[in-house]
């Protein structure tokens, strides 16, 4: 059901950046990042129409403003 929620915010560039940055921002909340986690993170970018260089900047983003 939350593939199909997502895939319908495909078009808004906007909100697919924040469900991305959300997703992210979980992922990275106890500090480790596992293989599942970062799989799960690829495929919901995916169905958002995000490239893999869109999801690292993501991640890059999210370790520098949020954990550091």
């Amino acid at each position: 059901k939350a593939r199909a929620v997502i895939g319908e915010i495909k078009g808004d560039a906007e909100q697919a950046a924040l469900v991305a940055a959300i997703c992210a921002t979980i992922i990275h909340a106890d500090g480790v990042v596992h293989e599942t986690e970062a799989a799960e993170l690829e495929e919901v970018c995916t169905l958002l129409g995000l490239d893999a260089e869109t999801v690292s900047a993501y991640e890059v983003d999210i370790r520098d403003n949020v954990y550091d």
